[in-house]
């Protein structure tokens, strides 16, 4: 057990006030490897600074670092390291990612224990009192985050505790779990001050989930927004709540079921009106659709994919390849042949040329029309060879 040398609170403040003006230096590792080392030899915990000589914030909280009284607590009690991020390792972005710690701001305080265990995380205000208070709580059971989990799943429901856990989720990327953690901070928010300024704000500081209360009072009262947070602009506010839900259907689209993925489309089309509604969900949609046997349904977004997109020949291609691997009915083939022609066009690089052919060798395929397969198989082979051009979806549709 390692010898902590704790000095209580009122006393430290106490003697901060005789050495103000003094100042010394906490003694950082030279290296993260020495570091590491000293801190499991020694049996120290490791408190590693991460910070940019660039920040504001990092340059004053330095300044308290070296009062005397707190550089002398860390030498006492700590192993030190420092991490500037303009100038991070790679040794040092995986002894931080072996340990799910993913930092998005400066300053952090990072504390692991004697076995480098991740158990305490800090980014305090400049006064003596909240660095004291951030470095202490590292061997407060109970206070230090690594036992914030244990907190929230006894049932802790403090709005406060809800918002720290919330940010520590968000160094360690557990979306999962962040999101039942903003589920818990709308539970227990005054549902009468919703349309506010606050509300928007803890909307986009912790909200992770289109499913959240907060989100989807927003989306219901989007008409309202401009009421709320004024020195923010509306496209500003657009852009939190569209992040919210570009974030969440790039995390959750794979287990969504249709009636999930509608909701996020009109959710889209509210927060882009001028944009396709179906654009990042459209894949998954048309997917279960076709599964469903609503193939209608399907190839009506589709459709409205082909016109909204129609200068992105590259999307165009993709779509049609998805919707011809779905479609198994001459009515569905029929439908893509239409929209097909209305392209093909616009089709002029060799390498897309060739792309193109080869769907217009599956879709005859599809259809049964094998004269119409044979005759464009032999003029897609003869192109592909000519053109130097990968014969690998070539050759997958023929076999």
């Amino acid at each position: 057990m390692s010898q902590i040398k704790c000095i209580p609170i009122f006393s430290f403040l106490f003697s901060v006030c005789f050495s103000l003006s003094l100042s010394a230096q906490v003694n950082y590792s030279p290296s993260l490897k020495d570091a590491v080392v000293m801190a499991t030899k020694q049996k120290k915990h490791l408190y590693i600074k991460y910070y940019s000589e660039t920040c504001g914030h990092c340059i004053k909280l330095q300044e308290v670092l070296e009062i005397d009284s707190i550089s002398k607590y860390i030498n006492d009690n700590f192993i030190s390291y420092k991490i500037d991020i303009e100038k991070i390792l790679q040794s040092e972005v995986n002894f931080l990612s072996e340990r799910s710690i993913f930092p998005t701001s400066t300053p952090s305080m990072l504390f692991f224990n004697p076995d480098l265990e991740f158990i305490h995380h800090a980014i305090p205000n400049t006064e003596a009192s909240a660095v004291m208070k951030a470095l202490s709580k590292t061997f407060l059971k109970g206070e230090r985050t690594s036992d914030y989990k244990e907190r929230f799943l006894n049932g802790e429901k403090d709005l406060n505790f809800l918002k720290s856990y919330s940010k520590l989720l968000k160094l360690t990327k557990d979306v999962e779990i962040n999101k039942r953690v903003g589920d818990s901070i709308y539970e227990v928010y005054p549902k009468k001050n919703l349309l506010t300024t606050n509300s928007f704000a803890v909307t986009n500081t912790y909200i992770k989930s289109i499913d959240n209360g907060f989100f989807e009072f927003w989306m219901d009262n989007f008409s309202k927004i401009d009421s709320v947070a004024p020195n923010t602009t509306r496209e500003k506010k657009t852009g939190i709540l569209s992040r919210i839900l570009i974030d969440d259907i790039l995390y959750s689209i794979e287990k969504w079921d249709i009636i999930e993925l509608n909701k996020a489309s009109n959710y889209y089309n509210i927060l882009n009106p001028e944009k396709n509604q179906h654009l990042f969900t459209w894949e998954y949609q048309i997917n279960l659709l076709f599964k469903d046997d609503r193939s209608e349904d399907a190839l009506s977004i589709a459709k409205s994919l082909y016109l909204s997109e129609s200068d992105d020949v590259n999307f165009l291609l993709y779509l049609t390849k998805s919707c011809l691997n779905q479609a198994s009915k001459l009515s569905e083939l029929v439908v893509i042949e239409e929209e097909m022609k209305k392209f093909k066009g616009k089709i002029t690089r060799p390498v897309k040329v060739g792309e193109l052919s080869c769907y217009y060798m599956l879709l005859h395929k599809k259809k049964g029309e094998q004269a119409k397969f044979d005759r464009m198989k032999t003029r897609t082979e003869n192109y592909l060879k000519g053109s130097n051009l990968n014969l690998d979806l070539f050759n997958e549709i023929v076999k």
